[in-house]
């Protein structure tokens, strides 16, 4: 945490103190703004790059990601000794055209309102409320971002879980298996665009359905090789498997046939669930933004207080759709 007085001018008397730590043009709004950056929490997709961020100036309209897909030479083979394809041209191998993915960045606002008796001169305050600003700035991207992954809608590669079913429905006993995932990495792996996965995000329902897999008891002998493939931390969680990084969010949105808030209503899900997302770092899913979060202070004598404005521009595009797949799951 910055302290204050690093960014403001201390002067005057007591009387006009808090005008000159907060003059006109509002240098509170600025070491508000670069307390709540440097407070903000790191999100799982940008902390173990999954997610690749592209800045920009304000004064550019879209910002563009160049997708480079595998390629496949066609080989002939020459023989010296029969003169095979002496003297003739060799067929020459088409390069796969590079794609590109637009994305026009939107501002996302939101404002609290902080009535005369809470200053933010107080460092109490200061630090609490941009606590509060870093780690809402954050969720926001992050679940935008684990929204845009996890939709059905968007998403080519989707399965159901508890058999790998392809764009399948889930029931109760669509839970997440440790096949499903050894089942993904088999997809992305074949096949002409190859793709090695290399992490998988869950919501703490599948986790637990993963976690606690009869597959990874002690002693089990059916499945064995999935004990071998799996990774554990000091208190027996698991936090990698078959090559996969094992990362658990709540933020991920929530799939059923039932309308609750901030879910996905798809009519294929009879059961609550989420989607698990397998794919590769970098490859998966893109932002483009303009600014990381600006503050503005709007000052109201008529209900006595300001309110402090939160402004950040930004959007999701995914990548390359065939480095990505979903297996839906019901709840544990």
């Amino acid at each position: 945490m910055k302290e204050i007085t690093k960014f403001a001018q201390i002067g005057g008397t007591p009387s006009d103190l808090p005008n000159v730590l907060d003059a006109p043009g509002s240098s509170i709004d600025v070491v508000f703004a670069e307390a709540i950056i440097a407070n903000k929490p790191t999100s799982i997709l940008e902390e173990n790059n999954i997610i690749t961020v592209r800045s920009v100036p304000s004064e550019v309209d879209r910002i563009r990601f160049p997708i480079v897909r595998n390629t496949q030479f066609t080989w002939t083979e020459m023989d010296a000794r029969t003169g095979s394809y002496a003297g003739s041209d060799v067929d020459s191998s088409a390069l796969t055209a590079v794609e590109y993915r637009d994305v026009r960045p939107t501002v996302k606002t939101a404002n609290v309102f902080l009535p005369d008796s809470v200053s933010l001169l107080n460092k109490v305050n200061f630090e609490l409320y941009s606590q509060i600003g870093a780690t809402e700035a954050q969720r926001k991207k992050e679940f935008d971002a684990l929204a845009l992954l996890g939709s059905p809608a968007t998403i080519t590669n989707l399965y159901a879980a508890g058999g790998f079913t392809s764009a399948g429905s889930t029931d109760a006993g669509s839970t997440l298996d440790p096949m499903d995932l050894v089942k993904t990495k088999e997809l992305l792996m074949t096949g002409s665009d190859i793709n090695k996965p290399d992490y998988a995000i869950m919501h703490p329902e599948q986790y637990v359905s993963l976690n606690t897999h009869a597959d990874f008891a002690p002693g089990a002998t059916v499945n064995g090789a999935m004990m071998r493939k799996a990774k554990f931390d000091e208190n027996g969680d698991i936090v990698k498997f078959d090559g996969l990084d094992i990362f658990v969010t709540e933020l991920l949105p929530s799939i059923g046939s039932t309308t609750l808030s901030g879910q996905i209503t798809d009519d294929r899900y009879t059961v609550l669930g989420h989607p698990v997302i397998i794919g590769t770092r970098g490859l998966t899913i893109g932002r483009g933004e303009h600014m990381g979060i600006k503050v503005f202070t709007e000052d109201s004598r008529r209900f006595h207080g300001q309110f402090k404005i939160f402004d950040m521009s930004y959007e999701h595009t995914l990548l390359v759709q065939e480095a990505l797949v979903n297996v839906v799951a019901a709840n544990s």
